[in-house]
């Protein structure tokens, strides 16, 4: 159910060192959605963010999101306690790459100069 058990790929948007540039407004709106925060997670219904690199069809839980936020999802919850996802997947690699802390902290880094206010 995670895209990659090795951490975040390269081109991650919850990592800091990633370029922002390439994801389209949809995309981040549609990042926006599965994105909670604590006292207001996203319920169990909300969808898992997708890794880009996971196939149409075939949709994997995004490892960055995962580590990244993850805990504020209460349908990633729910999967770790069902078993469907491990429990790891919901803390950051402390040896792997920097990764953002809320949507908040990601959107303030990387939304792109002149880009329309959207509603996030």
């Amino acid at each position: 159910m995670r895209c990659r058990e090795s951490g975040p790929c390269a081109n991650c948007p919850w990592r800091r060192d990633s370029d922002p540039g390439e994801w389209s407004t949809e995309q981040w709106q549609n990042m926006h959605a599965t994105t909670g925060e604590r006292g207001a997670e996203a319920p169990v219904g909300a969808p898992l963010f997708a890794c880009h690199q996971s196939g149409e069809g075939r949709e994997q839980a995004c490892a960055g999101w995962l580590a990244a936020v993850g805990a504020d999802h209460l349908g990633a919850r729910l999967a770790i306690a069902q078993g469907r996802l491990p429990a790891e997947a919901l803390q950051p690699d402390p040896d792997g790459p920097a990764l953002y802390g809320s949507w908040a902290e990601l959107l303030a880094a990387k939304t792109p100069p002149g880009e329309p206010d959207v509603g996030w």
